[in-house]
């Protein structure tokens, strides 16, 4: 026989088993591996047909995932593969590594319906596909070893065709999870600081037929010691103190995740069962963890009654139950002794260096506790943004003005301040870097061994670009508590900025494993996966996050754009837009995402202005790029002069601004932008240089953004060929910019460069549309 001529593992599976296959898949591909995985749907035809009989021929190793699901399908094309993979097997060396049979559940050997062959090879056992280190580790090796038969007594090798059997249980899961940092062009307006799932006001009263593959159930593997904090009830008579009892859920919940022993699923996982008809045992089921707590606050006057109880879903069973009656000053005494006995009920413990972590986040004011609250369950329902910023900054200054030794809220402060100066649509300005700064040195200062403040370092080294120092912080943190889907999100984020996919990707998946039903950590993987072209896999992720937040707008949305981004169809989103109620048509969340999204990508200038000027439709034209990108649309309705009438005043502002930033290539940019739209050519040539010049020494983050946003302004002023230059060259690496050619080829922003034939070269060249490996 020939040498082989690749180094990859193909992967075979029934279509029932493709969310197990993709886990596998995902951490091959994390560690290098390069793996043969075929998603679409759209199987059959002979040149299809073709290429998986030759990658079989060719492959290294042949991985079938074998189950209960692939047991009930006694025909299908993973069949055919399975007969090709067992045929080459006649072809090879006794010895010779080629079957790596895979069973993620308990199906038997001795009573699977597979191929002779199969059953001579020694089975792999990943119960959810999920693997371990040793797989992987197994994996890499047999692709690494020399390809010749292997010597020496036949039980203590592979038989012919096999690979050896690898336990799936020792060991650390592998599933990654990265969050990219940039935000994708096309939905920056749903997932900028996304907040949690909160019933809209305008619910959608079904999903919109999107053609994608149904979701898979999420049946996470259940870990013994796993536990879900619910929702406390507010007993209260005050019941606008709901924030309150939200408040003490959230506190008892992180302080049990800083016990290493311990995975406690996040609070934005398990907010959706407030008030829900499911049973202890479903809810477990649904979070993968063995034990549930539940529990209720009354709050009257300077008194606070809590009570907990801990329970075991698989039999029902109340392991524990106690009730604390104290002052409401003492609320952290009675979380810190919540969480101390639960550990013992867990039969873990809380070590000496967690209960002063636990101890370093009290404060004695419940003033400043109440306004922490506040501030925390804005973040929680409405997120970051230009809207909820100045009653944030109010919150939180209030609370460590009354209490300056409050960790917590220095914390947030500095999150708060971090993030939006890194933001597209609320940073830029340094004055939140330097009340970032001021704010963590206190937190460092009160608490330098928190984790939760050690990860704020890292934001806070990401902040200043200093990518380095923010992975060591984020990789401490993560030391000190594993499971902190959070600092994973940061890794993650931080991996994408650096150009490591596969590390960033692993990250996410990871994430996902230990919160499977967190809309955070699946929005993050779906922008993650469209910055990558990896339509089908986002599509599957906001298929998800429809079934986890059936009434969100921003779910509906995303799965709807999902096909249009893939291979331009409109269809899926015009049916959900008929769909929706008058009423839920003048909801602020539709309104933006016809304006700030889907009229302008695709390049439906007229339907875009009409929107802004139907009464009783407020856009917000708070933000500068806003503006612009509305006086785009009236300059493609040849409304030149309103353009400029519009964007004069923004010059003006930006032009202000400049005087003490006049490098800042943020501004620089819009200035640009504005200076293009009210006709002032050598203006915009100048700036344009100006900011250009700078590139060079700016984070890569910024570098595509810069670029991306010079070639439409060149554009504008009629230098397509210096556009092209500018945008041609991003789409051939993963920018938000360029991770869909049909919204290039159709979005406003472009619409000066529709036509021109350099851009419609690079537009229909195949690698300008092809998925990027991870």
């Amino acid at each position: 026989m020939s040498e082989l001529t690749s180094k990859a593992v193909f992967l075979s599976y029934a279509r029932e088993d493709a969310d197990a296959a993709r886990h596998i898949a995902d951490a091959l591909r994390a560690f290098g591996v390069e793996v043969w995985f075929d998603m679409s749907e759209l199987r059959g035809g002979d040149a299809w047909d073709q290429k998986i009989r030759r990658q079989i021929k060719e492959c290294a190793l042949f991985m079938p995932v074998i189950s209960s699901q692939s047991e009930q399908r006694g025909e299908g094309y993973f069949r055919l593969e399975w007969k090709l993979a067992a045929e080459r097997t006649h072809l090879l060396a006794d010895g010779m590594p080629f079957l790596f049979p895979v069973v993620v559940d308990d199906t038997s050997e001795t009573t699977a319906s597979v191929p002779e062959q199969f059953l001579k090879a020694q089975w792999t056992r990943l119960p959810g596909g999920e693997p371990t280190s040793q797989f992987v580790d197994q994996v890499k090796r047999l692709l690494s070893a020399p390809r010749k038969p292997a010597g020496g007594a036949k039980p203590a090798a592979p038989v012919s065709g096999s690979a050896p059997v690898v336990s799936a249980k020792p060991g650390f899961p592998l599933w990654a999870a990265a969050v990219l940092g940039v935000a994708v062009l096309a939905l920056g307006a749903f997932v900028m600081f996304r907040p949690a799932a909160k019933p809209a006001s305008a619910p959608v009263t079904s999903a919109p037929a999107v053609a994608v593959k149904p979701a898979e159930p999420i049946t996470p593997a259940i870990r013994e010691k796993s536990l879900a904090v619910l929702p406390f009830n507010n007993m209260s008579e005050e019941k606008d103190s709901a924030f309150f009892t939200d408040g003490i859920q959230e506190d008892i919940l992180t302080n049990l995740a800083l016990i290493s022993e311990l995975h406690v699923v996040s609070r934005t996982s398990v907010m959706q069962y407030r008030n829900t008809t499911k049973t202890i045992r479903q809810i477990a089921q649904e979070l993968g963890v063995t034990y549930v707590l539940e529990g209720s606050v009354r709050r009257a006057g300077n008194k606070v009654r809590v009570t907990g109880q801990l329970i075991r879903a698989a039999t029902d069973e109340h392991v524990w139950a106690r009730s604390f009656d104290r002052e409401l000053s003492d609320i952290f005494a009675i979380q810190e002794a919540l969480a101390t006995e639960i550990a013992g009920a867990l039969k873990t413990a809380i070590t000496p260096q967690q209960k002063t972590i636990i101890a370093g986040r009290a404060t004695t004011s419940v003033d400043a506790y109440n306004s922490h609250l506040k501030a925390r369950d804005i973040i929680l329902w409405s997120g970051i943004s230009r809207a909820t910023l100045p009653e944030l900054d109010r919150l939180l200054h209030a609370a460590v003005q009354l209490d300056p030794h409050f960790v917590p809220a220095w914390l947030d402060l500095a999150r708060v301040n971090f993030r939006s100066y890194r933001s597209p649509t609320t940073g830029g300005d340094r004055n939140q870097l330097l009340a970032g700064q001021a704010a963590l040195a206190q937190a460092i200062r009160l608490a330098p061994e928190d984790p939760a403040v050690i990860h704020a370092q890292g934001l806070g080294a990401e902040a200043h670009e200093d990518l380095a120092g923010a992975r060591k912080f984020y990789e401490r943190a993560l030391q000190l508590t594993p499971g902190d889907v959070e600092i994973l999100r940061s890794l993650g984020e931080l991996a994408g900025q650096e150009r490591l996919w596969a590390e960033s990707m692993g990250y996410l998946r990871r994430a996902q494993t230990l919160d499977p039903r967190n809309p955070i950590v699946l929005w993050g993987a779906y922008n993650a996966l469209l910055n990558l072209r990896q339509h089908d896999q986002a599509a599957q992720n906001a298929r998800l996050l429809v079934e986890l937040q059936p009434d969100s707008l921003d779910a509906a949305f995303a799965l709807a754009s999902a096909p249009f981004l893939a291979r331009g169809s409109r269809q899926e989103m015009e049916a959900l837009l008929a769909r929706l109620t008058p009423e839920q048509h003048l909801d602020p969340k539709v309104v933006a995402a016809k304006f700030n999204w889907y009229y302008h990508a695709i390049g439906d200038a007229r339907a875009y202005v009409e929107l802004s000027d139907r009464q009783g439709i407020d856009i917000n034209f708070s933000d500068a790029d806003s503006t612009m990108q509305y006086a785009e649309a009236l300059c493609v309705l040849g409304q030149r002069d309103r353009a400029a009438a519009l964007v004069r005043p923004v010059l003006d502002q930006l032009n202000t601004k400049l005087v003490a930033n006049p490098d800042d290539v943020r501004l620089l940019s819009s200035l640009a932008y504005a200076q293009a739209l009210v006709g002032d050519r050598a203006a915009t040539l100048a700036t344009l240089d100006h900011m250009l010049a700078q590139v060079d020494r700016l984070p890569l983050r910024l570098q595509y953004y810069v670029r991306a946003n010079a070639g439409i302004v060149y554009s504008w002023i009629g230098e397509k060929d210096k556009a092209v230059d500018q945008l041609a060259p991003q789409l051939k690496v993963p920018t938000a910019a360029t991770s869909s050619v049909h919204a290039l080829r159709h979005d406003i922003d472009f619409s000066p460069l529709r036509g021109f034939p350099r851009w419609e070269a690079a537009l229909a060249d195949p690698a300008s549309s092809q998925p990027f490996k991870y």
